[in-house]
């Protein structure tokens, strides 16, 4: 028997995407990449409203304080050479357009979970289901 599926919404990168019911935990997010992505915004967010407290103030001039008793003066390197860019052919530049066209529009598949890849079913909802429901219509 296929398995329930919900569709989402990416919160980061508004993918749309599928997810079966046994993989679903309440996932916002299509992958590790969106959802590390947030996770570092967000502690970056938590670290600038920290110093601007006075308790955050405090304790970064300790800490800068203690950074610049240990640190060495040493005069500043050179900068690094630039890079060069590279120059296609023309007929390089014929091949890489011709591989990324193979596909121009994307086939219709099947649904399929997006974390598991299992097959799911044709109906597909937007909101989580109640405990105690199956997902199944009634027939």
């Amino acid at each position: 028997m296929e398995s329930s599926v919900r569709r989402v919404i990416c919160s980061y990168c508004y993918v749309d995407f599928l997810i079966c019911r046994r993989c679903d935990r309440g996932q916002r997010y299509c992958g590790k990449d969106c959802s590390s992505t947030v996770r570092v915004q967000r502690q970056r967010e938590a670290k600038l409203r920290y110093q601007t407290t006075f308790r955050g103030q405090l304790l970064h001039a300790r800490r800068q304080g203690r950074y610049r008793a240990r640190k060495k003066r040493v005069t500043d390197h050179g900068s690094a050479p630039s890079v060069v860019d590279a120059v296609l052919t023309p007929d390089q530049a014929v091949s890489v357009i011709q591989t990324t066209n193979v596909h121009p529009f994307p086939l219709r598949s099947l649904p399929q979970c997006h974390f598991c890849g299992h097959r799911c079913s044709d109906f597909v909802r937007r909101g989580f289901l109640r405990s105690g429901e199956s997902g199944v219509f009634p027939g």
